[in-house]
């Protein structure tokens, strides 16, 4: 890999974006029978929102977000970027969250690229409208489909661009020590992503649990308070713990336990 200037690189956001399912098909799954021969499913609560770029048979999946500008710092890009290509408004996070960072350039455009890893939650999307003609279509998935994606590089065919994956690609130039940097920060984010999503399986299996014939009304007003909860929490996991609340180590948030325990 040839050598640069640290400044040679443009810096560009890639982030975890995400929200619950809606409450309509979280309320489906528990009205339904959730068991496969005898074995309780899990309901998948968390939707990430990836781009879909590229032209029919060459499709690639991209975590959401882009280059950051000279007079911005990364959350304000972040939050410029979600408007562009998504036409979601965020609510921004107080101080960024950056999982990890690394570097790798472009063969042929010679293009070094160095990016930060972040995460960036939402409001439940109904409809996306799309700004960004690079991106055909914005696609929701679960965390599992994500997982897949990550992890084996693509998913039903479709490949994720080669500086997200954990499996080595051809179309980048990085080095072993830029790639270690990207596996270490896409685990530890995939990882953080799953300790939110058994937390929240667990609150809504109890609601259902203390009331098996919960009306829709009555289960969205409990939807609600997670979902506030989680918008809430999305916030303060990019402050360092000793500023929110006093709590002992048995009350702490499982997100925060996470982020204290060195996933970020």
């Amino acid at each position: 890999m040839t050598e640069r200037k640290e400044n040679s690189y443009q810096v560009v956001n890639r982030a975890f974006v995400v929200s619950l399912a809606n409450p309509k098909d979280i309320f489906r799954f528990f009205l339904h029978t959730n068991e496969i021969d005898g074995q309780q499913l899990n309901p998948r609560i968390l939707r990430f929102y990836l781009g879909l770029k590229g032209k029919e048979g060459n499709h690639r999946y991209t975590l959401l977000g882009g280059k950051i500008d000279d007079l911005e710092n990364p959350s304000e890009a972040l939050v410029r970027e979600m408007v562009e290509e998504a036409g979601v408004f965020t609510l921004g996070l107080p101080h960024h969250t950056e999982i990890g960072r690394w570097q790798y350039i472009i063969p042929g455009k010679n293009e070094a690229r160095e990016v930060i890893l972040t995460y960036q939650p939402i409001l439940p999307q109904e409809q996306i409208v799309i700004g960004d003609p690079k991106i055909q279509s914005i696609v929701a998935m679960s965390l599992k489909e994500l997982k897949e994606l990550i992890e084996k590089g693509k998913l039903d065919g479709i490949p994720i661009e080669g500086h997200l994956t954990l499996s080595p690609q051809e179309d980048i130039n990085i080095s072993q020590e830029d790639f270690n940097k990207q596996k270490n920060a896409l685990n530890k984010g995939i990882t953080w992503m799953s300790h939110i999503e058994n937390w929240l399986q667990k609150k809504f299996t109890e609601i259902f649990a203390k009331n098996p014939h919960l009306t829709y009304e009555e289960f969205e007003k409990e939807y609600q308070k997670i979902l506030s909860r989680f918008m809430r929490r999305g916030i303060e996991t990019a402050l360092p713990y000793k500023r929110t609340r006093e709590s002992s180590p048995q009350e702490k948030h499982p997100i925060l336990s996470a982020l204290n325990e060195g996933y970020l």
